[in-house]
């Protein structure tokens, strides 16, 4: 094989020697990514079967170590790590459809949830949706201000049902859309939907 075992860890070497073995007990000629991915995320292993006299890894898996190696060395890590394997196989695209059949998704698949459980509020206010605010200035100013600073932690509207917490957020909506706020602002809010979670 075509690797050097001291660039790496103990757990990578582990692993991709539990690869080969792998690939030895499957009676597959060729040492390719997925086997790899099958040992990382695998969790006990049968016996080992007679295995082929001799595997020769495929160009895939070899680029898998090559592309690894390289993300350690910009990462400006000494070994190239468990990680660092698993970051260059979620590119793969045999791993990645292996992944994908058993139910595992990625984090952009993830993020998707926020369109699903929320609500844009700067959309409906670009389309009139929202009715005007009156008499709140005061309270979106403050809101603006405390969302602008640059040291904020987790800022929460709070108050008894009714007294126009809905109303401060969509008149702040509305004056994201006619770009009255600084530009430090964000320009997306999001209503979450907590009845869609639950």
């Amino acid at each position: 094989m075509s690797h050097s075992p001291e660039e790496f860890t103990d757990q990578t070497n582990k692993a991709i020697g539990e690869a080969l073995e792998y690939t030895q007990e499957q009676k597959h000629i060729e040492l390719v990514p997925l086997h790899l991915a099958h040992v990382l995320i695998a969790d006990g292993h049968g016996q080992q079967n007679p295995p082929p006299s001799k595997i020769y890894p495929n160009s895939s898996f070899i680029n898998v170590l090559k592309q690894a190696k390289k993300l350690s060395k910009q990462q400006k890590d000494s070994h190239t790590a468990i990680g660092h394997i698993l970051t260059v196989l979620h590119e793969d695209s045999d791993t990645t459809s292996a992944f994908g059949s058993v139910g595992l998704t990625t984090a952009e698949q993830t993020y998707q949830a926020l369109e699903k459980y929320g609500h844009n509020l700067i959309a409906d206010a670009e389309a009139g949706k929202l009715d005007p605010v009156i008499g709140r200035d005061q309270e979106i100013r403050r809101c603006i201000q405390v969302l602008s600073r640059r040291t904020k932690n987790n800022p929460v509207l709070i108050g008894e049902p009714g007294v126009g917490k809905t109303s401060i957020v969509e008149g702040l909506a509305r004056r994201i859309v006619h770009q009255d706020v600084p530009d430090t602002l964000p320009r997306r809010l999001i209503a979450l939907d907590l009845g869609a979670l639950v």
